[in-house]
């Protein structure tokens, strides 16, 4: 993500400006209002592979292909001065769906994870969800162990710059 801190805060305060997804499916971008002077701007996408206890900076090309995103979409807002930027780490899949299923070669092992992308709006089901698999032995079709899909986890960040 990266916080921009534009000269006039006013077209990206609240009322006037809202908290938005840019077709995240398509481009991953989305954004907030301004807060304490800057405004954040962050992307959704695979994201890449790296060590958590690394230092985390923005691959090469993050500030560009942001930027880029801005000229479109929030023109006003494409050439604010980088206030701050950080790497978000959140446990996703590699495919962008959860994992909750009993693991197949470790008996007594359920697994829940990799729902960060999708954790909000599947909350009111995912107790349900995980203990169906603890105790029936299986999670949802779609959720359950599975091979991993690299097509897409080669449509990384760089794919998305529409």
């Amino acid at each position: 993500m990266i916080h921009f801190r534009p000269q006039d805060l006013s077209p990206f305060s609240s009322p006037a400006f809202t908290p938005f997804g840019a077709d995240i499916s398509r481009t991953g971008f989305y954004g907030f209002c301004a807060d304490q002077g800057v405004v954040k701007i962050a992307h959704h996408g695979a994201g890449q592979h790296l060590d958590p206890d690394a230092p985390r900076h923005l691959p090469e090309g993050t500030e560009q292909r942001f930027r880029g995103f801005l000229r479109k979409a929030l023109p006003a807002l494409s050439t604010a001065p980088v206030a701050r930027t950080r790497v978000c780490l959140y446990a996703d899949s590699v495919d962008g769906d959860p994992w909750i299923d009993r693991h197949p070669e470790l008996e007594g092992l359920t697994v829940a994870c990799g729902g960060s992308g999708h954790a909000l709006k599947l909350a009111p089901l995912l107790g349900d969800f995980i203990a169906d698999a603890v105790e029936h032995g299986e999670g949802p079709r779609r959720f359950r162990w599975r091979e991993v899909r690299e097509a897409r986890e080669q449509a990384r960040f760089d794919g998305h710059t529409d």
